[in-house]
């Protein structure tokens, strides 16, 4: 029953807050009320720019879809007011520019955002109750209102004419004092977060990994990665015409870069993707130093297994890639791995260690392994291997050639010259008719109508450790209108052939 009236209540704060989807007003300043009051030991800081995804995603053109029409009618069967609500959210008393949410040690949840009319949102929230049949009182503290919830969900609501406070796991007292928070006591105070709250993307977030490693779900954790030693992370999302960007960056950035060279190979290697065909569907590669890898690899204990010889021989840098389909009476996946071993030795583990039950021959500068149905390349050239399903490759690089078309250093913006590289490619259309009939044989035509329907073109991923950055780019078919716009018309019209 106690989780029955929390769910309620919290649906009472909550739903004010989606409906900031809806409609947006006002640009954004530099410092808002609702920013500074959050207090300047906070671990966590997720900035939302309601205004920003508004105007990006065009919402105003979603007034009259089958996504709202089905949130207006399900509001008609119990909540005139909820139904108000989603016909015109100015009515709530909420200011719709940027919603901040933050995390405070042991285990407080704090959500802020801006009012427009004060007594409009303590309208909207004393009728919401009433139809739940959960009456709440409003309270008067020094400077501001409260509504405390029930002890069960230790959930607190504040408030004064400008902005507004939702606080989870937390006491009056508590929501009250943080509500009050003065600026010079106040997250701004942190330089490191000013200069990630001037940069921030439309949906951004700001950790203290010192703190937040204080948390009691982490704790007892080990958080023994480099980039867990330094204090701050950063995270920010862009959503752009055409792609969802994305980046993660660590501060100080000094430390870090100290921390990363035990980890990241730092000189550019371009000499494995040479080996890789142009045109890849899946394509990854690492330069790491192995020394450091290690205790965070599987099974990896300096044991004498093959696995363990060949990982001990690895020199740390390798690429892959999934290029194409053989068409054998069924499509064959086509890759091709290359790794730099330290010595012979490691070779030799993969072919007379971890191949050893299978059928080999030795051909003209390179070994045959027969896993039916499958067959298997591999050779070793100096101190660099390759095992693949193609021949043609094999064969090119036993002669010290490399492939006609392959991968520039220069590809993908030059990001395959960084030590951490992932591409994927999304679009279906694109892969050979030979897999989608063959997988249609399996799913009565369901691939096909799926290649459809995806609306995603490929995803790329690096890190570069000159700047100290993860970033990666989702990017979609069209390229005509900004990326939450056209994820929203793909939910809307999911909805819609559902309903």
């Amino acid at each position: 029953m106690i989780q029955i009236h929390k769910f309620h209540y919290l649906k009472r704060i909550v739903t004010p807050l989606m409906l900031m989807l809806l409609f947006a007003a006002c640009s954004r300043s530099k410092y808002p009320d609702n920013l500074t009051m959050i207090p300047a030991n906070a671990s966590l800081v997720a900035c939302i720019d309601v205004k920003q995804l508004i105007d990006k995603s065009a919402l105003s053109s979603f007034k009259s879809s089958r996504t709202v029409a089905l949130m207006s009618q399900s509001a008609l069967d119990g909540s005139p007011m909820l139904k108000a609500l989603i016909d015109d959210p100015t009515k709530s008393g909420i200011d719709f520019k940027t919603l901040y949410v933050f995390l405070l040690n042991p285990h407080q949840i704090g959500i802020t955002f801006p009012l427009r009319s004060a007594s409009s949102f303590e309208k909207t929230i004393l009728s919401l109750e009433k139809e739940e049949q959960h009456p709440v009182t409003i309270q008067t503290a020094s400077s501001c209102k409260y509504i405390f919830f029930s002890e069960q969900d230790s959930t607190v609501l504040v408030w004064d004419h400008h902005k507004a406070l939702a606080m989870m796991h937390s006491t009056p007292q508590n929501a009250c004092s943080v509500f009050a928070t003065a600026q010079y006591h106040s997250i701004i105070t942190n330089k490191d977060f000013v200069q990630f709250y001037q940069q921030r993307g439309d949906v951004a977030c700001w950790a203290a990994l010192h703190e937040l490693t204080k948390w009691e779900f982490l704790k007892g954790q080990s958080l023994a990665m480099p980039a867990f030693t330094n204090e701050y992370v950063h995270v920010n999302l862009f959503f752009e015409k055409g792609s969802i960007k994305g980046k993660i960056d660590f501060s100080p950035q000094n430390t870090f870069t100290h921390d990363q060279q035990k980890l990241v190979k730092q000189t550019e290697d371009t000499s494995l993707i040479t080996y890789m065909p142009a045109i890849s569907y899946l394509m990854a590669k690492v330069s790491v130093r192995p020394e450091a890898v290690f205790p965070y690899l599987p099974s990896f204990s300096g044991s004498s297994s093959p696995y363990d010889k060949l990982l001990h021989a690895w020199s740390g840098d390798a690429a892959f890639s999934f290029f194409g389909f053989a068409n054998d009476g069924f499509p064959v996946p086509q890759m091709v791995l290359v790794a730099t071993l330290q010595n012979q030795k490691g070779y030799d583990a993969l072919l007379n260690g971890l191949l050893k039950q299978f059928p080999k021959r030795n051909m003209d500068g390179y070994t045959l392994i027969t896993i039916q149905p499958f067959m298997l390349y591999a050779a070793l050239e100096g101190k660099i291997m390759m095992v693949t399903t193609d021949k043609t490759l094999i064969s090119e690089f036993a002669t010290h050639r490399v492939p006609e078309r392959h991968v520039e250093p220069s590809a993908w913006n030059g990001d395959a010259r960084d030590p951490l590289f992932l591409y994927v490619n999304l679009d279906l259309e694109n892969y050979p008719e030979e897999l989608t009939e063959f997988a249609d044989s399996f799913s009565d035509g369901m691939l096909d109508a799926m290649k459809q329907d995806l609306i995603f073109r490929d995803l790329k991923a690096s890190y570069t450790p000159s700047i100290n950055k993860a970033s990666f780019e989702l990017r979609l078919k069209d390229t005509t209108q900004n990326s939450l716009h056209v994820l929203l018309q793909k939910v809307d019209e999911a909805v819609a052939a559902t309903n």
